[in-house]
């Protein structure tokens, strides 16, 4: 079953990780190049740290 989520469901999933994850330390976020960007920058300007993408090529 294939759900597809809308923009404030994104953004509130994110606050959910965020706000279980902001008590820790974290040298960067990796995001998958494909489909992971979008949340892993989300995150990692929360986090106020780097984001690395990884591509396939």
């Amino acid at each position: 079953m294939v759900k597809i989520l809308d923009w404030n469901e994104i953004i509130d999933l994110c606050n959910k990780l965020y706000a279980k994850l902001m008590l820790k330390n974290f040298d960067g976020i990796i995001s998958i190049g494909r489909g992971g960007t979008i949340i892993g920058a989300i995150l990692a300007a929360k986090l106020g740290t780097r984001l690395y993408c990884l591509r396939h090529s």
